[in-house]
């Protein structure tokens, strides 16, 4: 082979073992970008834009309804009716009258409470047909009320584009209950919810939210302390609080007149196998294990409860498997865990009541199940992180941050909290794929143009050469 032969084919291979190299590195690299399934976040900004309705979480300081409980245990019917008698015909000069009230409070509720602790191993349907209903009520004034009552004032975009001026009202609220401490329950209302399928096709640009909170008498003598332990939290619709804590909540003392500001933050994520690894939880419970991610964490944290509870070696009149310790999670009604009739609260400590009493100086015998509640608080930090990395969060949700702006006082007999947007825009931040299929089909496509062509136009010179033969180059 002539040298300038073997300089040519020495060309030739080097530029397709080149191009074949150069084509290799970048189809790994390629495949190595698609397979981790990364995304890229972009962020808008809006002002007041058509949205959800955002839901309202509204929790009262107590979870027993005085009433509720005469009408099902003979024994505290007397105590009611002569409770009744006063509370009842209160008078606002003894309403405003802390000492008057707490009376009330230490003579006739404790004897409820009381009623309530020496309760053993009570199924919760049992507690929740003795909890604060949601249903219309006579005031001390004579009105006739709801005790809490939401009003969205704005404009609502339909489906085909119109719009009409809107103010809705959500009187079928979702229940959920707590058990923070072993004297502490408390009762909680959720409004305008996803899981009430009537509020899903809704979207309007808000004007103005009015909330009223009031307590009827028939549940609670509400005491100086208990005016200030209402609390409520605003969210997005398709989620439910996990926890009652002071980080999610804001208190909304009776007798007060609260304005608040608030601002929006949207997050889309993407499901797997991106690296967001959201869940995109089906409210009807069809194509999904849970409706709620709040609904997946408790029953987690029930599951690990059960399986673990049993380290504690208590010795108990009770099967702890088959029961719900005290803790700060929220308990949606018609989500609890375990067999019709189960769970059980785990046992209440006794405690010693001799009236008139404090409720703040209650004293407990040392019991199994007081033991039981430590040695869930060692377990409970250990099985909540298992619970938060098994249950994906949601791949839509909707942040919520509130501003106060004014706190007045008022000698009202409830709470009224207006709401309105603040001068910021909304903020939406977007997930989305950094490589499709579709992207890496395009740039796979365009490397095989790339480093392939140049090997096959070093290899075969039919191409030059015909381009050669109509002119454009000397010589091949």
């Amino acid at each position: 082979m002539p040298p300038k032969a073997r300089y040519k084919l020495t060309l030739k291979v080097a530029i397709v073992v080149i191009c074949f190299t150069g084509f290799i590195i970048n189809t790994t690299q390629l495949v190595l970008q698609f397979s981790k399934h990364q995304t890229l976040v972009s962020i808008k900004f809006t002002q007041k834009s058509y949205s959800s309705i955002p839901a309202f979480t509204v929790c009262y300081p107590t979870l027993l309804s005085m009433e509720r409980m005469a009408d099902k245990y003979r024994e505290l019917r007397s105590h009611y009716n002569a409770y009744w008698k006063i509370a009842g015909n209160l008078t606002m000069t003894q309403y405003h009258n802390e000492t008057f009230i707490a009376n009330l409070y230490y003579k006739y509720y404790a004897k409820f409470t009381k009623k309530l602790y020496q309760m053993r191993d009570v199924p919760l349907d049992s507690l929740l047909n003795i909890s604060i209903p949601f249903k219309p009520f006579i005031d001390l004034l004579g009105v006739k009320q709801y005790p809490i009552v939401i009003k969205v004032k704005g404009v609502r975009k339909h489906l085909n584009g119109s719009m009409e001026p809107v103010e809705l009202t959500d009187l079928a609220p979702i229940e959920m209950v707590s058990f923070n401490e072993v004297n502490s329950c408390e009762k909680c209302f959720t409004f305008f919810s996803h899981l009430n399928k009537t509020w899903r096709p809704y979207t309007v640009r808000i004007e103005k939210i009015t909330m009223r909170i009031s307590v009827d008498y028939r549940w609670i003598p509400l005491t100086h302390k208990w005016k200030y332990m209402i609390n409520f939290a605003m969210h997005s619709p398709n989620v439910l609080p996990v926890y009652l804590n002071i980080n999610y909540f804001f208190g909304v003392p009776i007798g007060r007149e609260v304005d608040k500001a608030y601002e929006r933050w949207k997050t889309v994520l993407q499901p797997p196998p991106y690296e967001t690894a959201c869940e995109d939880y089906d409210l009807d419970g069809q194509s999904s294990a849970y409706k709620l991610r709040s609904d997946c964490l408790n029953h987690c944290f029930y599951r690990y409860w059960t399986d673990h509870c049993g380290e504690c070696n208590l010795t108990t009149s009770y099967d702890c498997r088959q029961c719900i310790p005290v803790s700060l999670r929220l308990w949606r009604v018609d989500s609890l865990p375990g067999a019709a009739g189960m769970p059980r609260v785990c046992e209440f400590a006794q405690q010693k009541f001799s009236p008139p009493i404090n409720p703040d100086d209650f004293t407990y015998n040392i019991t199994a199940s007081e033991r039981l509640v430590k040695c869930h608080e060692r377990l409970y930090y250990k099985h909540n992180a298992r619970c938060e990395d098994q249950c994906a969060s949601e791949c839509v949700n909707r942040h919520y941050t509130l501003a106060q702006r004014a706190f007045d006082r008022t000698d009202a007999l409830y709470s009224e909290v207006y709401i309105v947007h603040n001068q910021l825009p909304d903020q939406e931040t977007e997930n989305m794929p950094e490589m499709t299929f579709i992207d890496f089909m395009a740039n796979l496509g365009g490397l095989w143009g790339m480093w392939l062509g140049f090997s096959i136009l070093a290899a075969f010179m039919y191409p030059l050469r015909s381009v050669y033969k109509l002119g454009l180059i000397r010589s091949v």
